[in-house]
């Protein structure tokens, strides 16, 4: 039987959500985490993680004694990431694995180094000496920076001289730009860099984050096990004291704005938190919203069947695709993965309007994801699958229509945003001691600086 009385409800079955309730347990706090299946976070924001997040995260499992994030490189397998490009009328198809010398130099050949003489390390120990400064930059983040630290020193005081002394190069025309250029490979890439890396859609930067795009891209990527890594994690939450629960919110009161009861479909029925903490990308399917919620894009998955025989694999890759003429468009970034099944899956970033139902653009989208298959993918012969489209967990904002918050010059804040419930159409209210944790938050770095918020906002969720 579920504790009627709790401290604290976690909603949203996640790495990051377990993480958070193991935290809470530490503190003293008695915590109910929730696995409501309408809450969670996409694949490309929980599970296609770079080397310094799961170092980052392992040092988070090393102060909890958590072995499972101890062993996190176990539950990774590395995955290959290729760009598909267009500038100046020109295809560019940029792939990069896990060597981040082999990665500079496609990045280099594929996109151009900005002055005559590419700078490129000659230490045939570098991708060793590399992958050591990605190791103290993800547990310097986690063990000593909060947001208000984070700045580009804290970045680059952790890389190789030879690295900043390429990178420098590329990165430092970008600082200070109003506007950049679509139709230019590195600019192109920067853009595409940004919905892949920090979930938004922007043609502005700060200096921090060019910075991290770069080294991001630069870095191994893995793909997390996530299902397994959690279900690890919970057991070992619920062995320390922690309540866990496999069921949906049905209904929410709250009294002077603040939580006072919610009521599950399972036979528990009613339980009273004092504080709720949202975990995933969207919040709107329990009833709560965010404010502002607009000016963004969802995820739209289609499957596709390549023919029996086509001889071509492309498992352990993620493909993506951008043109410069889909901004402001509809359509953001298209992406091509294979799963275990063999099929393949194509995802889009759709423009979220008011009253849109993803039906009305179903031949649109059909047409569009079999004509980028056909051309980049032609020996395949993939054929749509019988499955209705679907929408996926992934979330992009398009800070066209934001501001950010600036810290001494630096876009690194995550953005002020409040949460409010639905109580009918057209109205809602601002609720307080409810937070929330995800993409939507807006985080300028990401994922690496939503999980620096997390660690920040630890006294007040206490």
């Amino acid at each position: 039987m579920l504790t009627k009385n709790v401290d604290q409800v976690v909603i949203g079955k996640s790495t990051f959500s377990v993480l958070l309730g193991l935290q809470l347990l530490h503190s003293g706090s008695n915590v109910l985490l929730l696995d409501d299946d309408r809450i969670g976070y996409g694949e490309l924001y929980e599970r296609f993680l770079g080397e310094t997040t799961l170092w980052s995260l392992n040092s988070w499992g090393e102060d909890l004694d958590a072995k499972p994030l101890l062993n996190i490189i176990s539950y990774a397998k590395p995955i290959s990431h290729t760009y598909h490009l267009e500038a100046y009328g020109h295809s560019k198809r940029v792939k990069l694995g896990h060597s981040p010398l082999g990665n500079m130099i496609e990045l280099s050949r594929k996109l151009g180094y900005p002055v005559h003489q590419n700078m490129l390390p000659t230490s045939l120990a570098f991708d060793e000496e590399m992958l050591a400064s990605l190791k103290r930059l993800g547990r310097h983040l986690y063990k000593f920076q909060s947001l208000s630290q984070l700045d580009v020193k804290t970045i680059t005081a952790q890389l190789p001289r030879e690295l900043v002394e390429w990178a420098e190069v590329i990165v430092s025309p970008y600082f200070g730009r109003k506007q950049l250029d679509l139709n230019k490979p590195w600019d192109a890439f920067f853009y595409v860099a940004r919905a892949i890396f920090h979930q938004k859609f922007s043609l502005d930067f700060s200096a921090a984050e060019i910075w991290h795009l770069l080294l991001e891209a630069i870095s191994p990527r893995y793909e997390v096990d996530s299902q397994k890594l959690v279900d690890d994690l919970v057991a070992i939450y619920q062995l320390r004291g922690g309540q866990f629960k496999s069921t949906r919110v049905r209904e929410w009161m709250f009294y002077k704005a603040s939580p006072w009861s919610l009521e599950l479909s399972s036979y528990e029925g009613i339980i009273h938190p004092k504080k709720l903490v949202l975990m995933g990308s969207h919040t709107s399917p329990i009833g709560l919203e965010l404010d502002p919620h607009d000016h963004s894009y969802i995820s739209v998955l289609l499957d596709f069947d390549p023919e029996p025989g086509s001889g071509y694999d492309i498992n352990d890759e993620i493909h993506f695709f951008f043109s410069p003429n889909d901004v402001g468009t509809d359509f953001g970034l298209w992406s091509v993965r294979q799963k275990k099944s063999k099929r393949l899956e194509v995802q889009v970033a759709l423009r979220q309007r008011e009253g849109m139902k993803i039906e009305f653009l179903h031949s649109k989208l059909l047409a569009r994801a079999q004509s980028l298959l056909d051309l980049h993918f032609p020996l395949l012969k993939a054929v749509r699958a019988d499955e209705a489209m679907k929408q996926g967990r992934e979330i992009w904002i398009d800070e066209h229509f934001h501001k950010p918050r600036r810290l001494r010059g630096e876009l690194l804040l995550p953005a002020n945003i409040s949460l409010r419930q639905v109580l009918s159409p057209g109205k809602t209210e601002k609720v307080k001691n409810v937070s929330y944790f995800g993409p939507g938050k807006r985080d300028r770095l990401g994922l690496i600086s939503s999980l620096l918020d997390m660690k920040d906002a630890l006294p007040r969720l206490q």
